[in-house]
């Protein structure tokens, strides 16, 4: 992985879509699907890079999907805001069975080429179980406050072309094989 500084330019957190704006782009080796962190945990992904300038999907937007896990679980879940306090964030898919307890650490958990495995998000205020699908609903407190955003970093997966390169293997029919 690699690092990019980056100053936050604009940023929004009352709608239930927010995005924020960065003073790096293209030039400065930023793409679209880069992470951004801050020093406190994750922030966002990049969803246009112009030459100077790049456009970050929030965490704090009801589109946002970000694969994260307990601390020391093997069980990961998907990371959702559901617009309604730009403080908290949703956990959910982690099955009812998981020992989860309040103060428990959110992180990313590496299984996409977005975010390094560890990187914190938040920690756990509350659950409950869904009584549609049967899961865990965790309530996460972010470590981020979003209201104060000045300064992130842009994180680049150095082998995610190869790992997308591979990942599409699945689906390229090989007419060779066929007998």
């Amino acid at each position: 992985y690699s690092f990019i500084p980056t100053e936050i330019i604009n940023n929004s957190i009352v709608k239930t879509q927010n995005y924020i704006t960065i003073n790096k782009g293209r030039k400065d080796g930023v793409e679209k699907g880069d992470g951004v962190i801050t020093n406190k945990g994750v922030i966002g992904i990049i969803t246009f890079a112009g030459n100077k300038y790049s456009r970050v999907i929030s965490l704090l937007n009801k589109d946002t999907k970000i694969n994260a896990r307990l601390k020391g679980e093997e069980y990961f879940g998907t990371l959702v805001w559901d617009a309604k306090d730009a403080r908290y964030a949703q956990l959910t898919e982690i099955p009812k069975y998981i020992k989860v307890n309040k103060g428990d650490t959110i992180e990313t958990d590496g299984k996409s080429p977005v975010f390094p495995e560890g990187i914190m998000i938040g920690t756990v205020v509350n659950k409950k179980i869904d009584n549609v699908s049967g899961e865990l609903q965790i309530q996460v407190k972010l470590k981020q406050n979003f209201g104060n955003l000045s300064h992130a970093y842009v994180v680049t997966n150095l082998n995610k072309i190869e790992i997308k390169q591979v990942e599409k293997s699945d689906t390229i029919i090989n007419n060779n094989n066929v007998q």
